[in-house]
């Protein structure tokens, strides 16, 4: 199949281009890559045999313009013209990541992330309607926000109103893809952890893996708060299916996750500590400061509609985030692997 990934140098893109290329279909990727991000060039060279997936950390990379695997076009999504020229290639599918992504980073500049999650977004969900392609579309499970009860939630609980511009966009474009012709899922994924060709370091998981083996110290806020989680690799599964089963997409929306890794803040401190020999940190204790989301969610929609199947557990996810550290504690030190754009001068110019 032909297939666009918008934001395909992220840290969700990259791995679902990687597993794309391998399966033989044609993927184009469009990202502006505002983090200075080397992840396309660590594909190539996977995918080559020049290395190995567990090895890639170990070498420097330059940013390409050209691969041989993939297609790369430099773009914003604000910028119509330019992503009407890529769509003119007629694309099946379309995975659309390219958002700016947590909420301080979004809050901190509500402008720019109304024209990117918003303005941005909205343009590719019209020329996907335009040119009749299936768009994937990843909102997110924080727009649960905070939930008194600790009950699973389905697709059908109450959103509660927004109190961050992350949020805030994410349920703007939910309620306006409902308003368009088009073949759609939209998916709410849980907290993602694991190996990436684009790590994000402010993903819980990996934020916790550092704070305990690397910094040894960080402060735990609301600790008996819920946060829901699941293995990249299961999100790669998650996609794939879709692919496989495309005739049964029309217009959907699905927690995507994993039921058992819906887990306390504590609790996913204990399980990062129970993989480390010997652990010594000090950490604080703090209620009410910080992100207060308390979530759980069920993937069992998504499982009875298409098969999905988690397989991952909690040690499958940071268990080689760990090992990366154990080898070189500075090897995410880079602006490349956390959502404060080196680039963002140029893009708002």
């Amino acid at each position: 199949m032909n297939i666009l990934i918008v934001g395909g140098a992220g840290y969700i893109g990259s791995m679902l281009l990687y597993e794309l290329v391998k399966k033989g279909h044609n993927v184009t990727i469009y990202d502006n890559l505002k983090y200075g991000q080397k992840s396309l060039s660590r594909v190539e060279e996977v995918l080559e045999g020049k290395i190995k997936f567990e090895d890639m950390f170990d070498k420097e990379y330059k940013i390409k313009t050209k691969y041989k695997h993939f297609d790369f076009v430099v773009g914003n999504t604000f910028d119509k013209k330019l992503l009407e020229k890529v769509f003119e290639k007629k694309f099946d599918f379309v995975f659309h990541f390219g958002e700016l992504v947590g909420i301080s980073i979004c809050d901190r500049n509500p402008n720019f992330t109304e024209n990117i999650n918003f303005v941005g977004t909205k343009n590719v969900i019209d020329l996907c309607e335009k040119y009749c392609a299936t768009l994937v579309y990843n909102s997110s499970s924080s727009i649960y926000g905070f939930q008194e009860k600790n009950d699973l939630l389905s697709e059908e609980a109450k959103i509660p109103e927004p109190t961050d511009e992350y949020c805030r966009n994410k349920i703007r474009i939910e309620n306006y893809i409902k308003t368009k012709n088009i073949k759609c899922v939209i998916f709410r994924p849980s907290t993602v952890g694991g190996i990436s060709f684009r790590m994000r370091m402010m993903l819980m998981p990996h934020d916790f893996a550092y704070a305990l083996l690397v910094n040894k110290k960080f402060t735990l806020s609301n600790p008996n708060h819920y946060r829901a989680m699941v293995h990249i690799n299961d999100m790669m599964n998650g996609y794939m299916l879709l692919l496989d089963n495309k005739d049964k997409i029309q217009k959907h929306t699905y927690n995507i996750g994993n039921d058992d890794l819906n887990l306390t803040k504590r609790e996913f401190l204990q399980l990062v500590e129970n993989n480390i020999e010997n652990p010594e940190y000090n950490i604080q204790l703090k209620e009410g400061k910080g992100d207060v989301r308390n979530v759980r969610v069920s993937s069992s929609k998504f499982s009875n509609d298409f098969g999905y199947k988690p397989v991952n557990n909690f040690n499958d996810m940071v268990k080689p985030v760990l090992s990366l550290f154990q080898k070189n504690p500075n090897v995410f030190d880079s602006y490349e692997y956390f959502n404060e754009p080196a680039l963002w001068k140029d893009l708002m110019n």
